[in-house]
């Protein structure tokens, strides 16, 4: 409420905490409100006022000492006389004053619990005669409420009260947007101990008033166990007990809860979760020995405490039993039958098809839209075009993000729900719908990632986004599936995999982060995620399952925290200003894209070019285009983000990190597509333009650093990156900017790489990382400053692998003679060649345009179905004339238009049919061998389609990697035996 007012009132005004009751003349004490204090859960209520004195007793109304919680008494002047014709209660509330001070003959006992800490400054505990003693421990009902009322604004009463001795019941009153009490229990998991949490919370619009307007608890209705226990079942999915052990443990828990034979419990909750006590645990250990496992032990009870999960367990145990001793069967259970051969479904080529038209229809829908709305608006003019592209470039994005939500809520009214679902069902296929238009529409999310908008635009998709949330990543193939908390920061490419692949169906699980987490970057959550707070993930680990709170988990492993951690809130919180540099930001990338396109424009108007057919005129245009892109980049860089960067920690919400580190990343995602498309793999000049933008590299040699995919060494600050002679790296090597802890700091060093240093694919360098010369990096391998290399032979090389990085035991003697050879092979001489590649891979796209255009009869959907048919059947052609005659693949200039081909249709055409089996017909048609009902989600999982070999009934998810070569094996065969090493690990 304190900061909600802060908003509206001048900074000159000062906000007050007042207390007192009625007796006291209304206010007794007042504290000023701290609004940049989040370390409180509560404000206190402070200091008395002149003339009054306050003190916190014990129950023999002796001064407590300072810290300890009493009841408070206020004396003074103030204090009522008593109450009239009621001298009975009046003695009952009074007592003799304490100190004469401040005069007054009357001590008045407040009944609330109190306790001063060192400043003086008194804190509001709650009632005393609201005290219960539950399964042992005496608890504050007070402290309860206040958490609850701290988990929501929409809250406006709570009432705690104890219920059969055993459970504590929550009455919560609310506003109508809250439907259920996930929210509210999960919230008092992270600041409750488990004995405090209410084990039912009965929500309500309104509590029973009495006369005095005060809520009258006796005319709260009376709670029913079987009916709260049916509610908590209705939120989540009914399972039924299958096997003989689930039926017994079934029985056994609805014993212990003293709860009728035909309640219906939910399978996965754990026992505290469906109200179970201390002694209800201790009873249904007792049945478990009587009728399953004479031999059970707590511990397993205890780390097991859900039906579903016990039974797991059980069976294993009885299992075991029963083979060492069929003898001594301490039950007599049915064998379970054998699993019958489950028939795989087809796939509905129908529904493919019809889904893929209304991708391209949905494609091209925003440009038709915002042409036929432009028009009516009438501002087509010669002298507007500048407006007219940045109309476009503003509206096509818009429209395509607002068709995908009204897609979701006509597919999905109710939101995803999760359970099994089975393979080529109707909510499989919607499923694949929205996941396909999701990845249409994150080219223009890019723009968006790390702001408050693109959280408030997952909000808008069905997620559950907290506040001060950092999302760098548009991997998320459920976004209502995502519950994440509050001051969480998520790496850049972290995979969300909502959607798991089981025998012959697909199961939807929810992926929930509570707050004060980090998740770096190219990590993989998946198979249903429950994680606690102050959770860090590394950097390409693999995360699932419960992860309990103060756990690290790097790569497969779990370490526990010891040390406390601090929240991360105060560092991860953006004020209004930097929100404002946020959207300025993307406002002026906007305005970038607008001149990428009206540049190419003006040339095509004022050139020879407006005279050349479109066959020729449009592939230069294109050249054009991705010339100023890369302009853009490169002084943006330089000159806007600057190349000076300090090494050292800063807070996530600092300037330093949003203008050097958020900027930068918001320009190179944006524009540094350009390199690999208008520049070939390894391409001398990545050297000289690193020089420019402030790279420390060796001056002896000019063209020894190959690189395959330039655009990701530009997110890594210029000045901080030293680099020696002959560094290969291949594609997909990410240099990570900075690492983010538990403490929403950044951590922010040098990188340094010696000479003659190879990187594989898919390797993931930290700051602070040391790379010693003649080191060779395995693929899917992440370096950071905790990796120590040792160095024992200047003529051997170094082979480190794994996450975290591992220095391997052997090593390769040859390595210099070998790093001449991959020189010569490798690095050819500049040439105008290089450029006009693309350039002729353009004239060939844009002549197969234009013949499909011309056929459909000037019909853009048509067209383009045409153009797929045309551009699949082409590159197919190409493919046969490989196998036909091998020698082809000998000449150098047919296997790069291949390449290029073959890159730019997964580009242009791949996102719309992946996932589909059009899209298998099309990698059968390059060669690939694969089986029947097979699913490849993503045109990166095959990049080499001629060596692929896949049998009947594979699934492969979205980040998997069949990858047989790497981008220079293509060209240059003879290296294949150097760098088998590096690039077979990414199967």
């Amino acid at each position: 409420m304190v900061e909600t007012f802060s908003y509206f009132l001048p900074p000159t005004c000062h906000i007050y905490n007042l207390y007192g009751p009625t007796e006291t003349t209304i206010t007794a004490t007042y504290h000023p409100a701290n609004i940049m204090d989040h370390n409180q859960n509560s404000i206190p209520i402070g200091r008395p006022f002149p003339n009054y004195q306050c003190h916190i007793v014990d129950n023999f109304q002796q001064i407590v000492a300072m810290g300890q919680t009493g009841e408070l008494f206020i004396s003074g002047h103030c204090i009522f006389q008593g109450y009239l014709n009621r001298p009975d209660l009046t003695e009952q509330v009074t007592s003799a004053s304490l100190s004469d001070t401040y005069g007054g003959k009357y001590c008045y006992h407040t009944g609330d619990l109190c306790r001063m800490d060192k400043q003086g400054i008194i804190h509001f505990i709650g009632r005393k005669d609201f005290q219960v003693k539950i399964r042992g421990q005496r608890l504050e009902i007070g402290e309860i409420e206040q958490i609850i009322f701290n988990s929501s604004l929409h809250i406006t009463n709570c009432i705690i009260m104890k219920y059969e001795e055993e459970y504590l019941l929550a009455y919560v009153e609310i506003m109508e947007n809250i439907h259920d009490e996930t929210m509210i229990k999960d919230y008092c998991q992270k600041h409750l101990p488990k004995y405090m949490i209410p084990s039912f919370f009965i929500l309500m619009k309104k509590f029973p008033l009495n006369q005095n307007g005060k809520v009258d608890r006796k005319q709260l209705p009376k709670p029913d166990l079987i009916q709260l226990l049916s509610i908590k079942e209705r939120q989540q999915e009914y399972m039924k007990p299958e096997t003989d052990i689930e039926k017994c443990l079934y029985q056994i828990y609805l014993e212990a809860l003293s709860l009728p034979a035909d309640s219906k419990l939910n399978m996965n909750a754990n026992f505290i979760e469906l109200g179970g006590t201390s002694l209800s645990i201790m009873k249904v250990l007792s049945l478990i020995r009587q009728r399953l496992y004479c031999q059970m032990d707590v511990t397993l009870l205890f780390s097991n405490s859900s039906i579903y999960q016990l039974s797991k367990i059980m069976e294993s145990l009885i299992l075991e039993q029963q083979q060492s001793s069929s003898t001594n069967k301490q039950i007599n259970l049915n064998e379970i039958p054998e699993k019958k051969k489950h028939k795989h479904p087809s796939p509905s080529l129908i529904l493919e098809t019809l889904g893929i038209i209304l991708l391209i229809y949905h494609y091209f829908m925003s440009i038709y839209a915002s042409t036929k709305l432009i028009s009516y608006i009438g501002l087509f003019s010669s002298s507007y075009v500048f407006f007219i592209i940045l109309y476009y470039v503003i509206m096509i994005p818009c429209i395509q993000l607002y068709s995908y939500l009204i897609w979701k809520h006509l597919l999905f009214p109710w939101g995803m729900k999760t359970g099994a679902q089975e393979f080529y069902s109707w909510t499989y296929y919607r499923w694949w719908f929205l996941n396909q238009l999701w990845k249409l529409n994150s080219q223009w999310l890019y723009c968006l990632l790390g702001t408050p908008i693109y959280n408030i635009y997952l909000r808008l998709c069905g997620s559950r986004i907290g506040r001060n949330v950092h999302i760098y990543t548009t991997l998320i193939d459920a976004p209502d599936l995502v519950d994440i908390k509050d001051s969480i920061f998520i790496g850049y490419d972290v995979i969300f995999n909502s959607l798991m692949f089981e025998h012959t169906s697909v199961v939807l699980k929810k992926i929930k982060i509570e707050s004060n987490c980090s998740i770096g970057c190219c990590s993989v959550l998946y198979n249903g995620v429950q994680m606690d707070t102050h959770v860090l993930v590394r950097s390409m680990s693999s995360v699932t399952g419960n992860i309990p709170s103060k756990t690290i988990i790097d790569g497969t492993n779990y370490v526990q925290q010891q040390d406390k951690i601090d929240d991360m809130e105060g560092k991860m919180n953006l004020n209004l200003y930097k929100y404002c540099y946020q959207i300025m930001s993307i406002f002026g990338v906007i305005c970038l894209h607008s001149v990428s396109i009206y540049i190419p424009y003006l040339i095509y108007n004022s050139t020879i070019l407006f005279l050349l057919p479109y066959w020729v005129s449009l592939p230069l245009c294109w050249m054009s285009y991705l010339s100023v892109c890369i302009t853009i980049t490169l002084f943006s860089i330089k000159y806007i983000v600057g190349i000076r960067i300090s090494s050292g920690q800063y807070a996530l919400n600092s300037w330093y990190i949003l203008h050097c580190v958020w900027l930068r990343h918001l320009l190179v995602s944006n524009f540094g597509h350009s390199f690999q498309r208008l520049f070939d793999t390894f391409h001398p000049i990545y050297s000289h333009l690193l020089r420019w933008l402030g790279v420390k590299i060796d001056d002896q040699i000019n063209m020894d650093i190959k690189i395959a995919d330039f655009s990701l060494f530009l997110y890594y600050p210029s000045n901080l990156l030293t680099i020696n002679n002959q560094l290969t790296t291949f594609s997909q090597v990410r240099f990570v900017p900075y690492d983010v802890n538990c403490y929403g700091q950044c951590y922010v060093d040098q990188i340094y790489i010696g000479s003659q240093s190879t990187f594989g694919n898919n390797s993931t360098i930290h700051p602070g990382s040391n790379v010693p010369s003649l080191t060779m990096i395995g693929a899917m391998t992440r370096l950071n400053s905790s990796t120590k290399l040792i160095v024992n032979n200047q003529e051997q090389s170094l082979i480190v692998f794994g996450i975290p990085a591992q220095q391997m035991p052997f090593r390769f003697t040859s390595i210099v003679d070998a790093d001449k050879n991959i020189s010569n092979a490798i690095i050819y001489r500049p040439s105008i060649r290089t450029v006009l590649w693309p350039l002729f891979v353009g004239f060939i796209i844009v002549s197969m345009s234009l013949i499909c255009w011309s056929i459909a009869q000037n019909n853009l959907l048509l067209s383009f179905i045409c153009f797929m048919f045309m551009y699949s059947f082409v590159l197919c052609f190409i493919h046969c004339l490989f196998v036909k005659y091998p020698k082809l693949k000998e000449i150098l200039w047919l296997q790069r238009l291949n390449y290029y081909l073959l890159f730019n249709y997964y580009q242009c055409i791949g996102q719309f049919i992946s996932g589909t089996q059009w899209f298998v017909f099309m990698l059968r048609g390059l060669r690939a061998k694969i089986g029947r009902d097979v699913i490849i989600t993503d045109t990166c999982n095959i990049p080499d389609p001629q060596l692929t070999v896949i049998n009947d009934y594979v699934k492969i998810g979205y980040g998997a990697v069949i990858q047989v070569s790497s981008d220079v094996l293509i060209f240059f065969n003879e290296l294949m035996n150097h760098y088998f090493f590096c690039c077979v690990a990414n199967f």
